[in-house]
């Protein structure tokens, strides 16, 4: 039987050691010709990393293999170009990307343990200035404390996922909508980045098809273990997929997630409650006074007045938006100003919360006059719902308009969820408790 909190994503077979490459970076610095900085970094600081390596990093490069990168090495410094004449250094093709897993060191052992990592960045930093000729970029000595002028900690990609209470996997990234659980109803943060893994120094390393996907939210039960109480995970341990990790690793997911972990957090301790206790609406709730997204609707600015609607139907499902790859990102559009399918709108309706009027929508587009029947289902189970409804017309209303309509007169977003995307009924003996299944999984393991 297929784990019911699970996307049921079929992984790679078996387990093993590999993760993806790490970075080392470093902050470097143009001081302008004709200073000469390639003093501060002598062979014997990387040795014994042979500059050869290098060859094929930039289009300027040496590169034995006939296919040098696209881009010449000022592109290539402007992949990461900070203020103040400064770069990031942080390239993966034949650069300073380099593969060491040191999960199972001891932290107190780290530092020396990575020291192959930093010479990697070393030499590509010596590569730049003396096989390239960028004599003037060198390393910034005011951004760091260290001895060597690098970045305090390398930069992981990949470490240890948490176990969650949900899982997020490359299904729900593809088609959120049409899966066994409504995850999305969850989100607390978005993502739009490919799915994208650094292996390319690591021979052991399978090759790996990247499936291509939608942008995407991430769902609050990945943040909280399957069974651990007290505990609250971000960043890069979240429980998600090998794969998914390509994607959620990404800065702006990243910064995102722990947003709403802290969020997660702080409503815990003041509650007195383990995190999976906590309503996810409360949260999402809490997270939309902030502005943040909880649907992934590019076209729909945290600066419009229907921002909060918009985000709010979005998380019921009740309307939804499209997916498009567009160059490396994906985007998902909300078509605020496009007429409301009057079709869609039922069947998603229904979908959320089972109707048991009939189909109200007579014509192709939704219009108030059938809004104000829906709303008569709606106060059946909410009396608190408003009693005075704007002028009723039959004009064809918007995406935008609907959203609005419904977030105001309906609010379906009041409707508590478990972090399934499931609706609770309001007369359950516990209301936060995700199902009788996950129930028995939890407490009697």
């Amino acid at each position: 039987m297929e784990d019911p909190i699970t996307s049921g994503e079929k992984e790679a077979p078996g387990k093993n050691e590999i993760i993806q490459d790490l970075t080392w970076a470093a902050v470097l610095k143009d001081y302008g010709k004709p200073v000469d900085k390639t003093l501060l970094i002598q062979p014997t600081d990387f040795a014994p990393i042979n500059l050869k390596e290098f060859d094929c990093s930039t289009a300027n490069a040496p590169c034995p293999l006939g296919k040098p990168y696209q881009f010449n090495t000022q592109k290539v410094l402007d992949y990461g170009k900070l203020p103040n004449h400064k770069y990031m250094l942080n390239w993966p093709a034949h650069g300073n990307d380099y593969y060491i897993n040191g999960i199972n060191i001891k932290p107190i052992d780290r530092y020396a343990y990575y020291l192959p990592a930093r010479k990697q960045t070393l030499a590509f930093v010596y590569y730049l200035q003396e096989v390239l000729g960028f004599k003037n970029i060198g390393l910034d000595t005011t951004e760091f404390s260290t001895n060597n002028h690098l970045a305090f900690m390398p930069y992981h990609r990949e470490g240890r996922r948490l176990n969650g209470v949900v899982k997020l996997s490359i299904p729900y990234l593809n088609n959120a909508f049409t899966q066994t659980n409504a995850f999305y109803r969850t989100g607390i943060s978005v993502g739009d980045y490919p799915v994208d893994h650094h292996h390319g120094k690591n021979p052991a390393a399978p090759s790996i098809a990247f499936p291509s996907i939608h942008s995407f939210n991430i769902p609050l039960g990945s943040l909280i273990p399957e069974k651990l109480n007290g505990m609250v995970v971000c960043e890069k341990g979240i429980s998600v997929s090998n794969l998914v990790n390509g994607t959620t690793r990404l800065q702006p997911c990243v910064l995102l997630t722990g947003q709403a972990a802290g969020m997660l957090a702080a409503v815990a301790i003041q509650e007195k409650r383990a995190p999976r206790f906590i309503a996810v609406r409360k949260i999402q709730t809490l997270l939309l006074k902030e502005k943040v997204f909880l649907m992934p609707y590019i076209d729909v600015p945290a600066t419009d007045s229907a921002f909060e609607s918009i985000q709010k139907i979005g998380a019921t499902g009740i309307l939804r938006g499209d997916g498009k790859k567009e160059a490396w990102v994906s985007k998902t559009y909300f078509y605020p100003d496009s007429l409301c399918n009057a079709q869609a709108l039922w069947k998603n309706l229904n979908d959320f919360i089972h109707l048991t009027m009939e189909n109200p929508f007579a014509e192709k587009f939704v219009t108030a006059k059938g809004l104000e029947k829906i709303q008569v289902e709606f106060k059946k189970s909410n009396p608190s719902l408003p009693k005075t409804l704007p002028p009723s017309t039959d004009k064809p209303l918007t995406k935008k308009e609907v959203a609005i309509w419904l977030t105001k007169y309906c609010d379906p977003f009041s409707i508590e969820i478990n972090h399934l995307g499931q609706l609770i009924e309001k007369n359950s003996r516990n209301p936060f408790l995700l199902s009788t299944l996950f129930q028995q999984k939890i407490y009697t393991n």
